[in-house]
């Protein structure tokens, strides 16, 4: 059984994100410290990553880069004896060591687009010489925009536009925009890790379009309250929006994932059953007790009214 999750703003969160959700660094654990980076997660999101990671398979699926998601100091996402997929699905690693089948599967991709990477580079180097945008190369596959004037809506809508005519799309995150070919999806790189385990996703956890494509390849798939993807979904059983958001999200996914593994699906259900009875029959109590109050008071009424008479 494989738990497919995203990191950041899903299981981990930036000392930014923290600000977001009101939330301190008080009783956290610190997943990540560099000058510039500072990443958390939960004490209890910790512990139950560490206990449902000697049952199940867990894949993080980033788009961070190689180096950024080995600067995380979580040792149980186990670097040298799983996968994990960086780079928006760019890079595949396995046994602690990078896939080149999956790499040449994407070069050869990219060799066979209309558009490859070195015509979208050569569009993107012009307004790099104006000094208008910043570019990062990454991969040879994709790129990464910094605009510095983020105000200047037309310059941005004709690039993108420019862009979109190329056949790759565009993402937004923050101030970065993320430009790549439609073949290069965490999904397919997914894909590819599940036909060689033939091992199942039964969960997946994402809280951006970015994750959308493989999210819908899970038997369930949990999307956090505060991501941009839980403005636009329809939930159902198999996707399912979290009551909490920020860390307590994190928290949400991980304990319904623990009780499933841990006690069974069909336990897990028929416990939260359970709870769902209870409070309906202390609702009915509660309902019936009321009437009969009522019905009393009537009685007391009438009595009152007859004696009186």
């Amino acid at each position: 059984m494989i738990f497919a999750t995203d990191l950041d703003r899903t299981l981990i969160f930036s000392k930014r994100a923290l600000s977001e959700f009101h939330q301190s660094e008080e009783d956290l654990i610190e997943v990540e410290r560099t000058k510039l980076h500072r990443s958390y997660m939960s004490k209890l999101s910790y512990q139950l990553i560490k206990e449902l990671n000697t049952k199940i398979t867990i894949i993080p699926i980033t788009t961070r880069t190689f180096d950024q998601y080995n600067r995380l100091a979580v040792p149980f996402f186990n670097k040298r004896e799983s996968h994990y997929v960086t780079s928006n699905g760019a890079v595949v690693i396995k046994n602690g060591k990078r896939d080149t089948e999956w790499d040449q599967i994407l070069l050869e991709k990219m060799s066979q687009f209309p558009y490859p990477f070195s015509s979208v580079n050569q569009l993107l180097l012009t307004y790099e010489n104006q000094n208008v945008i910043d570019v990062q190369r990454l991969e040879h596959l994709y790129f990464c925009l910094t605009f510095k004037k983020a105000n200047d809506i037309d310059l941005i809508v004709t690039i993108l536009a420019e862009i979109e005519a190329m056949g790759w799309e565009h993402y937004t995150h923050r101030n970065k925009i993320y430009v790549i070919p439609p073949f290069l999806q965490k999904g397919n790189a997914i894909k590819y890790i599940k036909q060689k385990t033939r091992e199942t996703i039964s969960w997946a956890a994402g809280d951006s379009r970015m994750d959308y494509s493989f999210l819908s390849l899970s038997e369930r798939s949990f999307v956090p309250r505060h991501g941009e993807l839980a403005l636009h979904m329809d939930e159902s059983s198999r996707w399912i929006k979290t009551k909490t958001s920020g860390l307590k999200a994190a928290e949400e996914i991980l304990l319904t994932i623990y009780k499933e593994v841990f006690l069974g699906s069909s336990l897990a259900e028929a416990i939260n059953l359970q709870v769902r009875n209870k409070e309906v029959l202390n609702a009915n109590i509660n309902t019936k007790v009321k009437t009969k109050v009522s019905i009393v008071g009537k009685k007391g009424d009438n009595s009152r009214q007859k004696k009186s008479e």
